[in-house]
C-alpha cells in the first residue's frame, strides 16, 4: 500500500511537510557551502594582508593580535601560514587581552584578563560560571558571596557536629533508633545482600551489628556486621563483638 493509497486529509498535510524539509535541508547545504566560499576568501585575505605588511614586526604585532582577539573564525593555522610562524608563535605575539563582562550580582561592568581565545570562550559561557555563579561576579560581589558561603558552610558544619555529639553520648538503645543509624543499618544489609556476613543465610532475622563503636554516628562499613540470630548468639559468646554501651 502506498500512502497516496489513502483518502485521509492529513496524507496531504504530511506531503508539505516533507516537502517543507526538504527545502529546509537544501537551503542548509547551500548556507553552509557558502559559509565555506566565504572563510576560504576570508583566508585569501589574510594571506594578502600578511604580504602587505611584510617585515614590518610591530605592524605584525598589530594585525596578528587584533586577527587572533576580534575575528575568531580566522584560524591560528592561518596567521601562522600567512606570516611565516609557528602557531605558538602567533598564540605569543596575540598576548593577553581584557575581555569585559557584565557582574551577575550587582550588574556593574568588569574586565578579567584571557591568554587565550578557549579561555575567552569559555567565561563567556554561562557553563564557565559554575553552580554558584561566582566567576561571572566582580571581585568585590565574589568577595562577598564567598564570606556569605563560608558562613553557611562553618554553620552547616557546627550543626553536622553537635548532631554527631548528640549520637556519640546518647543510651545506645535511643541511638539505634535514630534516622541515621536506621539509614546506616539499610545500606549495611544491602552491601552484605541481605544475607549473614558469616553462614550466608538469607530468609531469616539479620541483625547489624558493631565491630567497633569508635565511630559511632559516622560507622565505616568495615565497623559493621551483618549476622542472623544463631551467628548473633555465637560472637556473642566468644566475645567477638563490641558490648552494646
Amino acid at each position: 500500500m502506498m500512502l497516496d493509497d489513502l483518502d485521509l486529509p492529513a496524507v496531504g498535510d504530511l506531503r508539505s511537510a516533507f516537502s517543507a524539509v526538504d527545502e529546509a535541508r537544501v537551503l542548509r547545504e547551500t548556507v553552509e557551502a557558502n559559509a565555506v566560499e566565504a572563510l576560504e576568501r576570508v583566508h585569501d585575505a589574510v594571506v594578502t594582508l600578511a604580504l602587505q605588511v611584510g617585515d614590518d614586526t610591530d605592524l605584525t604585532s598589530q594585525v596578528i593580535q587584533y586577527l587572533y582577539w576580534m575575528e575568531p573564525d580566522i584560524k591560528v593555522a592561518w596567521l601562522a601560514e600567512a606570516f611565516n610562524l609557528k602557531q605558538h608563535q602567533v598564540v605569543q605575539l596575540a598576548g593577553q587581552a581584557s575581555l569585559p563582562l557584565t557582574c551577575s550580582r550587582c550588574g556593574s561592568e568588569y574586565r578579567i584578563i584571557v591568554n587565550s581565545r578557549t579561555e575567552m570562550q569559555g567565561r563567556q559561557r554561562r557553563s564557565w560560571w559554575g553552580s554558584n555563579g561566582i566567576h561571572a561576579m566582580c571581585a568585590q560581589c565574589r568577595e562577598v558571596v564567598m564570606n556569605e558561603q563560608h558562613k553557611r558552610a562553618a554553620a552547616e558544619q557546627a550543626t553536622r557536629d553537635a548532631r554527631l555529639e548528640q549520637l556519640r553520648t546518647m543510651p545506645y538503645r535511643e541511638y539505634l533508633k535514630t534516622p541515621e543509624w536506621q539509614d546506616r543499618r539499610v545500606k549495611q544489609l544491602r552491601r552484605a545482600g541481605f544475607r549473614c556476613q558469616v553462614c550466608n543465610a538469607s530468609r531469616t532475622q539479620l541483625n547489624v551489628h558493631h565491630r567497633t563503636y569508635e565511630r559511632r554516628g559516622i560507622e565505616d562499613f568495615k565497623d559493621l556486621i551483618v549476622l542472623c540470630s544463631d551467628c548473633h548468639a555465637l560472637f556473642h559468646a566468644q566475645g567477638k563483638l563490641a558490648r552494646e554501651e
